[in-house]
């Protein structure tokens, strides 16, 4: 049986990083975003940051 604390330790040593573009279009629930600079693949989660502040999560 795996540990969840070496789990969540693993977890904790991820590098995490930040890509920026800007929304495009967005035709129902599919958004287009232009000038990501690194590559994105179907299934990778963003954060989509409105005008007013909010945090919509994306996949």
């Amino acid at each position: 049986m795996v540990n969840i604390t070496s789990l969540l330790s693993e977890l904790d040593r991820l590098s995490t990083h930040q890509v920026f573009g800007k929304v495009a279009a967005v035709q129902g629930l599919l958004v287009e975003v232009s000038g990501v600079q690194n590559n994105l693949s179907v299934g990778d989660r963003c954060n989509v940051v409105a005008r007013d502040g909010r945090i919509v999560p994306c996949e």
